[in-house]
């Protein structure tokens, strides 16, 4: 358990950082997200991964893996859509030349990369046994 902790916590963290980060570009070159795309925002990409590292760390990692993975997952294919496929001022190639626009479009970059590679991670913690609470079986059904 500890290790997934581990990992888990350094993952997350990095995730934190980086949206902390590509939050500024966004600021400053006024690309702004509607109403409910801030609430996914908050709610799934920024408070899921951090309930999720809190989690790995009680009786409750299970759980906190399933949400870790899934906070993840959602925040790929968020990220990917917003900042990778949809024509808009979110869409990296069209964030305007200069030093802010080379911040927004490497964060965005990164944040793939993480959360991608996050999501993965998470779907494989789900595939494995370690870790998991050992269930007693009844006597004579080994």
């Amino acid at each position: 358990m500890q290790r997934v902790a581990i990992i888990g916590t350094l993952l997350a963290v990095s995730h934190l950082v980086l949206n902390l980060i590509h939050a500024w570009p966004h600021n400053v070159l006024h690309i702004d997200i509607s109403p409910l795309q801030m609430l996914f925002v908050v709610g799934v990409i920024l408070t899921g991964p951090t309930l999720a590292m809190i989690l790995l760390w009680t009786r409750f990692h299970y759980a906190g893996r399933w949400l870790f993975t899934l906070s993840m997952a959602g925040a790929f294919v968020f990220g990917g859509y917003y900042h990778f496929v949809l024509p808009s001022p979110d869409h990296v190639a069209y964030v305007p030349a200069g030093a802010w626009g080379d911040l927004f479009r490497a964060t965005a970059v990164l944040l793939a990369l993480v959360e991608g590679g996050s999501a993965a991670v998470g779907f494989r913690w789900l595939q494995t046994k370690t870790d998991l609470p050992r269930v007693a079986q009844p006597v004579g059904l080994h």
